[in-house]
């Protein structure tokens, strides 16, 4: 799910959805502070950002950003054309952070997120308790737990910026 399920009246609470609603919550705003951490370790003079996604969406990331340039949010938009948005940030020099693993891995600078197999992994786990006859209003909503850190050092070198090498060892992945 995108968007907090509470809020939206879909379930009664994470713990204890009832109804036939189970499975991870994904949208994280609080994710947005530590993603505009990382780019201005990166990019110290960074002054204005700019937050790509996609408003109804995205609400509370966006709520989350809001006096935060170069910030991609978590929508599914984003991970469907990565590739092109790193393209694009590239030759309009734009350092550009995301949620997915995979921008910084099809030329995007950096991505701070949830790990998606880890959460793919769980969701099986799920999808075989159902399966095993387990109600949906009885597994709670989950959250991610684990979160990758994924930096493009030929990207950052083509922007003309320079990774901390203390960052780099944080990093799950670095692109060389």
């Amino acid at each position: 799910m995108e968007s907090d399920p509470v809020a939206k009246g879909y379930v009664k609470s994470l713990a204890r959805p009832g109804g036939n609603i189970t499975g991870m919550f994904l949208d994280i705003p609080e994710l947005s502070g530590k993603q505009v951490g990382l780019l201005k370790e990166i990019v110290p003079r960074l002054s204005r950002i700019a937050i790509f996604g996609v408003p109804g969406l995205n609400a509370p990331q966006f709520a989350a950003t809001e006096t935060a340039t170069g910030i991609l949010l978590s929508s599914p938009l984003v991970f469907n054309t990565s590739k092109q948005i790193g393209e694009l940030a590239l030759a309009k020099r734009l350092p550009l952070i995301s949620l997915f693993g995979e921008f910084p891995k099809r030329g995007g600078l950096i991505a701070y997120g949830p790990d998606l197999g880890e959460i793919f992994r769980r969701l099986g786990g799920y999808v075989g308790k159902v399966l095993h006859s387990a109600k949906p209003s009885e597994l709670p909503i989950q959250r991610p737990e684990k979160f990758d850190l994924v930096i493009n050092l030929k990207t950052a070198a083509a922007l003309g910026l320079e990774v901390p090498s203390q960052l780099q060892q944080l990093a799950d992945e670095v692109i060389e």
